[in-house]
């Protein structure tokens, strides 16, 4: 059976071994496989990164805070509620981009986001993020 990649010389678990590939997805470990071949040099194959909890629609409002002057948990939360309140829908959409574009690049291939719906920021964050995610 012809593979559409094996990947040659790879370590897997720690042990030499070629990957098939096929429709996508990895279809065989092992040995013997035909099909176009992909040298890795003896490097090692991982699985895809997965982001199983971020939340997206707060990522990189660290230098929007400003400081607790008071260093109360009381404060933090106004400051916070200040930056989601004042947030828009494309500055959500924006920041998470840039997250997810990051993500992608440095090999993630699924990213499991929460996003607050509430009072102060209402479905703003929903959307910057939904947007982003579309994106």
């Amino acid at each position: 059976m012809s593979h559409d990649l094996v990947i040659r010389n790879a370590r897997v678990g720690g042990a030499p071994a070629d990957v098939a590939i096929a429709g996508g997805r990895i279809a065989a470990i092992g040995s013997g496989f035909a099909g176009p071949e992909l040298d890795a040099g003896g490097r090692l194959v991982l699985p895809a990164f997965v982001q199983p909890h971020i939340h997206l629609d707060k990522v990189r409002t660290g230098p929007l805070l400003g400081p607790n002057r008071s260093g109360t948990l009381a404060e933090a939360i106004a400051i916070s509620h200040r930056v989601k309140r004042a947030a828009t829908i494309e500055e959500v959409r924006a920041r998470a981009g840039d997250v997810i574009r990051a993500a992608v690049l440095a090999g993630t291939t699924a990213i499991r986001s929460h996003v607050d719906v509430d009072t102060i920021g209402g479905l703003k964050g929903l959307r910057g993020v939904a947007a982003a995610r579309d994106d």
